[in-house]
């Protein structure tokens, strides 16, 4: 079957211009690959050349193997770039930029209580899941709060500002017996007599 000059070109266009939509993402993330390894290795000279300017008393043995890792993977290949793995810090207050006050982490508002002497409560994980599945004692179990450990308490201390951290009073409030510490070496417990032999 013949065609004409101008419908060969029309299916000529079509033709191309649909292997050129299905070649152009591939070509992008080729492109992306070559891209990101180039900056990684100009970063990992960048890092070779100022770990070689430090003086000899300051290197130890961590930067040493970190050196030595960096020459290995600047003499190898562009793909086999190993780059040390850092964990994200959520520890941090973050600052706001224009009054400079200190910026919480939101999440632990949200789902912690902070008690006046230092200790958070929070309600117990997955306490509305599969109700009909659980017996009255875990659902009774569910209704109750949990402190959390000392470490934890000063994490969320860290992430939350002194606006989280303040004390406040309402009426009526149900976290009213839990607001003063009691147990051993507290003010106003229980202490036992001396033991005398």
């Amino acid at each position: 079957m013949l065609y004409s000059n101008d419908v060969m070109n029309k299916l000529k266009s079509v033709y191309f211009s649909r292997i050129i939509n299905m070649a152009a993402p591939m070509a992008r993330n080729l492109a992306g690959g070559i891209y990101r390894a180039f900056s990684a290795s100009c970063n990992l000279q960048r890092i070779q050349r100022c770990l070689s300017s430090l003086p000899s008393p300051l290197s130890c043995q961590g930067s040493n193997t970190f050196s030595s890792a960096i020459n290995r993977n600047a003499q190898g290949s562009l793909l086999n770039i190993s780059l040390p793995v850092f964990n994200a810090v959520r520890s941090k207050v973050t600052f706001s930029i224009r009054r400079g006050k200190e910026k919480s982490v939101r999440s632990v508002p949200s789902r912690f209580f902070r008690l006046p002497w230092g200790i958070y409560i929070h309600a117990r994980a997955g306490r509305n899941k599969h109700k009909w599945n659980k017996p009255d004692w875990i659902i009774a179990r569910g209704k109750q709060h949990v402190f959390c450990n000392k470490s934890r308490a000063k994490l969320f201390d860290k992430m939350t500002s002194p606006y989280w951290r303040k004390h406040r009073h309402y009426v009526d409030d149900p976290y009213a017996p839990y607001y003063k510490r009691t147990g051993p070496g507290m003010q106003g417990s229980y202490s036992p007599p001396k033991f005398l032999p």
